[in-house]
């Protein structure tokens, strides 16, 4: 699986294109404006999703 994380519009692209997409700690803007993409603020989050995701 094809996972990608970035924070803010330039990773937008990347983050469509990959398996899964996660933003991580993005500005409010970017949240608001993706909101279908998942959001983690911590790498305690960003694990636990990358762990679900891999099953």
């Amino acid at each position: 699986k094809v996972i990608a994380v970035g924070d803010s519009y330039n990773d937008i692209s990347m983050l469509k294109e990959a398996e899964r997409g996660i933003l991580f700690s993005p500005p409010e803007n970017v949240v608001r404006e993706f909101p279908e993409l998942p959001v983690t603020h911590n790498y305690d989050e960003l694990k636990k999703l990358i762990i679900e995701t891999m099953k």
